[in-house]
């Protein structure tokens, strides 16, 4: 009976009956947890944290901070780690729930902050991992600074997981705390992602923010070949995507982020194309362009040659894009030499124009007259040879994937090495002719709100940017 309600009293959080009982002579096997108490509970130390309510308003984590004391007092080991399967001790407990006051306690009564668990984590991984901002602060400024960067059994640093964590707010906090004590921004877990890749993917916009503030690589890949393009293209993102591309995202450096401009055409995203087509992405055609099935249900798919941005804007009725695009002479050698042409693409516009049940009716009869004034206006000798110096030096960028497997050394292969941008800024051509081949003319520059009034075969001047979308640019 008398280990009995030593249990009781512990669950119940009855913090004079464990006086009480902690008052006899055996008090140190109590604390302790002997073989009668670990038949009922896991070691009391861990067990009083553990128990009860798990909210974290003050009255709650005094309770557990005053049992902790008794038994501290009385002769607990702080360091012991509970039965299995986790291997915890009381400071990955605490870290884990946000109890600080628990934190204080042990910390004061020399627990040993480098312990690990099974999983390799720390109690600062623990507590960025549950998003315990509070607790991570206090561990960062009482921990030895070797922690800081330590990695757990799946390779993420305490950085990594504060990223994923499920608070937004407690999330941004933890790594705020964490950038500010130094974390590495470059360490990446099993798969190769990083930080900013992971904070990318969870779409936490403040916190990549943050991570670009501070220097965070934004030319990466992880073991799947994605990359920091990958990730927020296609989600329509283009003040991030702007910012990234203002610190210096490269989107020609790797042959998989060739699709993302067809992407952005045929979803509408001319924010995005914007921010593309001024930071020197290419004009290359696609074998295949599947993304959402737009095309791959129709039988054109088949017949067509491979596919340019210009022509994906033409086929999912997007005229205003196609103006720009167009404005811009961002033309493959597709453009110049067939897409006019093609009787199919023409006879599926016809077929939407007349059908006035759709939506796009008047769009697709849009697209035909610029598919008129392609084919009765001959290009510029100085397009055509524009044309055929950026197909040359982006051949390698519109290739299709050359691997197989996710290795290290295959990763390499996906890199375009010298990229695209890389090998206009090394030609030995006038700046002006460097400046098309990217371009970076005052026709790129005009705001996705204008493109609609863009008038084909005429310069016309467009008020400066308003666009919230175009001001990181």
């Amino acid at each position: 009976m008398f280990y009995r309600e030593f249990v009781k009293a512990l669950r119940e959080q009855d913090i004079s009956q464990l006086k009480r009982l902690l008052a006899t002579k055996k008090s140190k096997r109590l604390a302790n947890g002997d073989r009668h108490i670990l038949r009922l509970i896991d070691l009391p130390i861990i067990e009083c944290i553990r128990s009860g309510c798990q909210t974290l308003d003050p009255e709650n984590d005094y309770r557990k901070c005053e049992i902790l004391k008794l038994l501290v007092h009385h002769g607990a080991d702080v360091n012991t780690r509970k039965r299995k399967p986790y291997g915890e001790t009381a400071v990955l407990v605490a870290a884990e729930w946000g109890y600080l006051r628990c934190l204080h306690v042990l910390v004061e009564s020399g627990a040993d902050l480098s312990l690990t668990c099974c999983r390799e984590e720390t109690a600062l991984t623990s507590a960025a991992r549950e998003g315990r901002g509070e607790c991570v602060e206090f561990l960062l400024q009482h921990m030895p600074g070797t922690l800081l960067n330590h990695k757990n059994s799946a390779g993420r640093t305490g950085l990594m997981l504060a990223v994923l964590a499920q608070d937004r707010e407690q999330s941004f906090l933890c790594v705020q705390h964490l950038v500010r004590a130094g974390a590495d921004l470059e360490l990446t877990d099993g798969k190769g992602n990083s930080a900013l890749l992971l904070a990318l993917q969870q779409g936490r916009d403040e916190t990549v923010a943050l991570l670009l503030e501070k220097g965070a690589l934004v030319n990466t890949l992880n073991s799947d070949g994605l990359t920091p393009l990958a990730m927020i293209a296609p989600t329509g993102r283009a003040r991030l995507l702007n910012k990234l591309l203002s610190c210096g995202m490269d989107p020609t450096l790797f042959c998989r982020n060739r699709e993302f401009l067809h992407i952005a055409v045929s979803q509408g995203q001319n924010a995005v194309v914007r921010g593309l087509v001024l930071n020197g992405f290419p004009p290359s055609d696609l074998d295949r362009f599947k993304r959402r099935g737009i095309y791959i249900r129709s039988h054109i798919v088949h017949q067509l040659p491979p596919i340019s941005p210009l022509a994906v804007a033409i086929l999912a009725t997007r005229p205003s894009c196609a103006r720009y695009l167009i404005a811009n002479s961002f033309f493959t050698r597709y453009d110049l030499v067939q897409l006019p042409w093609e009787e199919a693409i023409r006879a599926r516009l016809w077929a939407r124009s007349l059908d006035e049940d759709r939506l796009d009716h008047l769009k697709a009869r849009q697209c035909l007259d610029i598919l008129d004034f392609l084919s009765s206006r001959p290009r510029s000798l100085q397009q055509l040879c524009l044309t055929a110096i950026s197909s040359t030096l982006s051949y390698e960028f519109g290739l299709e994937d050359r691997v197989t497997h996710t290795t290290t050394q295959d990763r390499e292969t996906w890199m375009c090495s010298p990229s695209f941008r890389v090998k206009v800024d090394i030609l030995e051509i006038p700046t002006t002719l460097k400046q098309a081949l990217l371009h970076r003319t005052p026709s790129s520059k005009i705001c996705s709100s204008y493109w609609e009034n863009i008038v084909l075969g005429e310069e016309r001047q467009f008020p400066d940017c308003s666009c919230e979308c175009c001001k990181d640019v």
